[in-house]
């Protein structure tokens, strides 16, 4: 995410858990006026075939990221962050990755590329460490 974000800062310093406990990390640009940033949550008690068919997201599917079974969600573009991609880590474990957009900012094409390109650079820097 750090190659992504030149000029962003991570929110809260660093890793974080949001409301449901999983590490997250988040980057975003320190300017309120703009309006890109990027996550990325690791979900560990559930796999990513679990989100194919949620009531709240406009159409799911299930890809490839660098050669990783996943599923884009793809919502509404008049929402914050529109696209965003569960990858499958390990069994009942997964990588959500988004770009983080304000509502409307971006058609949901280019919000997906974006999340995309985000979750294929997270996938490459996890195989690294390997």
């Amino acid at each position: 995410l750090q190659q992504l974000s030149v000029g962003t800062e991570p929110i809260g310093g660093g890793a974080q858990q949001n409301a449901s406990g999983y590490a997250v990390c988040t980057y975003r640009d320190s300017q309120e006026d703009l309006d890109l940033g990027f996550s990325a949550t690791l979900v560990t008690d559930v796999s990513a075939d679990s989100l194919l068919g949620e009531s709240d997201v406009a159409e799911a599917a299930v890809v490839e990221v660098e050669s990783f079974p996943a599923v884009l969600e793809q919502g509404s573009p008049e929402n914050a962050s529109p696209c965003r991609i569960a990858i499958s880590t390990a069994d009942k474990q997964y990588l959500q990755v988004r770009a983080e957009t304000r509502p409307g900012a971006y058609p949901i094409e280019q919000a997906c590329e974006m999340t995309t390109t985000a979750a294929e650079f997270a996938v490459q820097t996890l195989q690294t460490l390997r």
